[in-house]
């Protein structure tokens, strides 16, 4: 009968190497570096989505805004213009009376 030994420091040696390998991935300067570009990069997608809301709202209010309906009103009601030869009529509330 032969006893078969196995030398533990074989096993020791790639597990040790592994894990030092992985402290330097983990640790490195270019991961470092890829992690603040990924972190740059979907901070950009993100603002760029904000801005093409506000883009598409800004439209919808150009649209707006070149009715005639839309301009006059707000002259009449924001800026308190009227047009020539027009009587404007401004009446008090009435007061209520509480009894």
């Amino acid at each position: 009968m032969s006893i078969v030994y196995r030398r533990k420091s074989a096993r020791k040696v790639p597990l040790s190497i592994f894990l030092a390998l992985l402290f330097l991935l983990i640790f490195s300067k270019i991961f470092y570096k890829l992690g603040l570009n990924l972190w740059g990069y979907y901070k950009a997608k993100k603002e760029l989505s904000l801005e093409k809301r506000k883009n598409e709202q800004l439209k919808k209010e150009a649209i707006k805004i070149k009715e005639d309906n839309f301009l006059e009103y707000s002259a009449r009601t924001k800026l308190g213009l009227k047009k020539e030869e027009e009587i404007e009529y401004r009446f008090t509330p009435p007061v209520s009376e509480k009894k």
